[in-house]
């Protein structure tokens, strides 16, 4: 009788781990844009094949519009700006190093320095004021010279709903 509580207790916890992994597999993020306050929602389920999904922009500028990518493993780890082809990879925690890959190397304008601040890990645009930064699990393309036209936070959307993953402008 011993042991055939303990294997229903096994396989209830086995259950238990499952149904954890598919959630933890199926966590979501958005764009949140920083003036705007508008919103790309993306989830892994919602891109298959690692298709990028484009952050809306209306004005059509190339350098406004970055793209979330799926890596091997399923997570949103690499945010791709479509008018300069700039790939960066974004760690999933605070501190981790940032892995910048370039796909124009002589855009010296799309070049990132790494720079340690009081504040945390940055990273600076070559020739210009705009800034990577982790903030608490977050993605952060900020501006220097606080105009936050071009702030973009990534954020844990913290539901998996199934709404639509079109960006919304209000």
């Amino acid at each position: 009788m011993a042991s055939l509580a303990c294997l229903s207790f096994f396989v209830a916890l086995s259950l238990l781990l499952l149904q954890a992994a598919q959630l933890a597999s199926a966590m979501a993020f958005r764009i949140v844009h920083g003036s705007k306050n508008v919103w790309a929602k993306v989830s892994p389920s919602q891109t298959p094949g690692g298709t990028p999904i484009a952050v809306d922009n209306r004005n059509l500028y190339g350098y406004q519009r970055w793209y979330l990518t799926v890596t091997d493993d399923g997570n949103y780890a690499e945010i791709l700006n479509d008018a300069s082809g700039l790939l960066v990879a974004a760690p999933e925690c605070a501190g981790c190093e940032v892995t910048v890959v370039y796909r124009s190397e002589d855009a010296s304008r799309w070049r990132f320095q790494p720079i340690h601040t009081q504040q945390g890990f940055v990273i600076r645009l070559g020739d210009s004021d705009l800034v990577w930064t982790l903030e608490h699990h977050r993605v952060v393309l900020r501006p220097y010279m606080q105009s936050r036209d071009q702030q973009w936070d990534l954020v844990d959307d913290g539901d998996d709903d199934g709404d639509s993953d079109r960006s919304h402008w209000q």
